[in-house]
């Protein structure tokens, strides 16, 4: 197996690594591969040839590497993708006793840079925000399919911080079936409909569910009861899933559905 490339840091640069800070800003940098690759693995060394992590190098980006693993002796491959996909699932099993719909993965927290994933049902949809991310949506495609129940991964990844690592929006369909037009979720005794093709973010707000405000049930609009479509919610930041509760009659109401997140 050939040697990874080299990123190496000017002298005294190390000290943030060593403290486990992720990122690698271009200031730091001392020397880069001419024939790097955005989104190359780099092993990281310092001034004076010390092993300091793996990372993800994309020399047009400010933030030049972003951190994998600092064990040198780890290989960075389909199965290290795996293994970070499984075990990011494992730290939310617990959430699948009140929702079906979780972010499965986020970003540096789970060890896997400018990755997001978010559950809905059987539906994951991967937002990747960097060149290395980009790289490897095919094996975290297949890493999230191998998931029990999932047999839907799509991509969003539409987001306009992108254009920061060189990278043109990419949206579709990365494995298993089509998703339908609208995909329903359970939170505790709330159901919501997901446009996870056009809705905001990656459909939903999941990063913002203890700050929707605790989920106590409210009524919706007078009569039946009311199945929220989430693309109403934008303007508020997920706050809004506290409006509805479902039962046996409830119907949708699309007056409350712009696609520009506002009441109509």
């Amino acid at each position: 197996m050939p040697a990874a490339p080299v990123l190496t840091l000017r002298p005294g640069r190390e000290r943030s690594l060593k403290r486990r800070h992720p990122w690698i800003f271009s200031g730091a940098v001392k020397r880069l591969p001419h024939d790097l690759v955005p989104g190359d693995v780099v092993a990281v060394r310092s001034a004076d040839g010390e092993f300091l992590a793996w990372a993800w190098a994309n020399p047009a980006s400010q933030i030049v590497g972003r951190v994998l693993s600092f064990d040198e002796g780890e290989a960075i491959d389909a199965e290290f993708i795996a293994g970070r996909i499984t075990a990011a699932a494992t730290r939310r099993a617990d959430l699948a006793s009140r929702t079906d719909a979780a972010r499965l993965v986020f970003s540096e927290s789970d060890g896997l840079p400018g990755v997001i994933a978010d559950r809905y049902g059987d539906v994951v949809v991967l937002e990747l925000t960097t060149a290395g991310a980009d790289g490897v949506r095919h094996e975290l495609a297949e890493a999230l399919m191998a998931l029990p129940g999932v047999s839907t991964v799509y991509d969003r990844s539409d987001a306009d911080v992108r254009k920061r690592e060189g990278l043109a929006p990419r949206t579709g369909l990365l494995a298993g079936a089509e998703p339908p037009e609208l995909v329903e979720i359970t939170e505790d005794d709330h159901r919501f409909l997901v446009d996870v093709r056009r809705g905001h973010k990656t459909g939903f707000y999941l990063d913002q569910r203890e700050s929707g405000g605790g989920r106590s049930a409210r009524r919706g609009p007078s009569g039946p009861q009311h199945l929220l479509l989430h693309r109403c919610v934008q303007r508020d930041r997920g706050g809004g899933r506290n409006f509805v509760t479902s039962s046996a009659s409830t119907r949708v109401d699309r007056r409350w559905s712009s696609p520009a997140g506002t009441w109509s």
